[in-house]
């Protein structure tokens, strides 16, 4: 048992040290640029799911999308092109 503090103690300092660089990276791959990119029904997907389950990623992910000129509406940079108003009713009362 006298080996668990120094376990604990090099956990302390390591695990946030790691979280930190693990968290902050970019994402490099070309594989994942092109399912995340995707103009299909997968990539919108992927998109939804990053969005909703990891936002911190999804964050990162949409500001780099956002500097490689994507617009997606997912995205929380999207340019909304003009605000709809289907669902506004026209009667006066």
């Amino acid at each position: 048992m006298a080996n668990s503090r120094f376990n604990l103690m090099g956990m302390a300092l390591f695990y946030p040290l790691f979280l930190y660089w693990g968290f902050t990276r970019p994402v490099p791959r070309k594989l994942y640029s092109d399912l995340i990119c995707d103009n299909g029904a997968d990539g919108t997907y992927i998109r939804e799911i990053l969005r909703t389950r990891k936002p911190g990623l999804w964050q990162k992910v949409s500001k780099q999308l956002f500097d490689n000129n994507f617009n997606f509406p997912e995205m929380n940079e999207f340019k909304h092109t003009e605000f709809g108003a289907g669902f506004v009713s026209h009667r006066i009362f």
